[in-house]
């Protein structure tokens, strides 16, 4: 009896023992697999977490590029305000410069004109100088009066060469030198002729003499125009021909002896 019931126990402990390993094995195999659902999640989330980060890291990225443009651009601005300040003076300090220059070469100019007036003015005197010493001391009355009209033309000529000379210098030289002959006053030149005629009329002959000169130069000259005479006040500059009066005048626009285009200069006659 007790043989059997040893028999018994063992048999007993070895099936509980196979029970308990198998349940053992069950336990284990469950664990692992709860164990590998946890790891599973964890991943998922872990993912999940990383991927919130990246977005989060690469947003908080284009913020501070959008920043970092927007200051490189109000640098870019403010150099290139700078740029646009500093160029707006020196244009400023270049016009400046050039209005100087400008006023220099003007006062040069002027000084060009001066001195080319006063140098012409001094010629035209000492040649009707010369030429009224030899007609008072060797010519009769009334070739003494052809003398002065022949020299009177000849001043005349002599003017109108020196428009071509300055038309000649303005064509040769700078551009700047033009303003020289449109500043050029041509009825300064026929006032200092009659000024000269004055003067030397008054040093080299007597006064019945002036008279007679005086008279003799009026009658000698008409209007073209109208054909009065005493009336003739006007000279062509283009061509130097007298011959118009002031009425007549208004409606010219060119010399009615040789049709060629000029300037009326008004004559003075004492």
């Amino acid at each position: 009896m007790n043989i059997f019931t040893g028999i018994k126990n063992k048999i007993k402990e070895s099936v509980i023992e196979e029970e308990l390993q198998k349940r053992e094995k069950e336990l284990i195999q469950r664990y692992q697999e709860y164990e590998a659902q946890l790891e599973k999640e964890y991943q998922e989330k872990l993912q999940e977490q990383v991927k919130i980060i990246e977005n989060q890291f690469i947003e908080d990225m284009n913020q501070k590029l959008l920043v970092l443009c927007r200051e490189y651009q109000r640098f870019f601005n403010e150099k290139i305000e700078k740029i646009e300040s500093v160029y707006q003076q020196v244009n400023f300090q270049a016009e400046q410069f050039n209005i100087f220059l400008q006023i220099q070469i003007e006062q040069f100019e002027q000084k060009i004109k001066d001195y080319q007036s006063q140098h012409q003015y001094q010629n035209l005197k000492q040649q009707l100088i010369d030429e009224f010493k030899k007609i008072y001391s060797k010519e009769p009355k009334d070739s003494m009066l052809k003398k002065m009209f022949t020299t009177n033309k000849d001043i005349q000529k002599n003017l109108l060469m020196f428009d071509d000379l300055i038309k000649e210098i303005s064509h040769n030289k700078l551009d700047s030198i033009l303003k020289i002959k449109q500043k050029v006053n041509i009825d300064s030149f026929f006032q200092l002729e009659n000024k000269l005629l004055r003067e030397i009329r008054n040093q080299y002959i007597n006064d019945q003499q002036m008279e007679s000169i005086k008279n003799h130069y009026i009658n000698t000259f008409e209007c073209c125009v109208c054909l009065e005479k005493n009336k003739v006040e006007f000279v062509w500059s283009g061509c130097g021909h007298t011959n118009t009066c002031a009425q007549c005048s208004k409606s010219l626009k060119a010399c009615p002896i040789c049709r060629k285009p000029g300037k009326l200069i008004h004559l003075y006659i004492a």
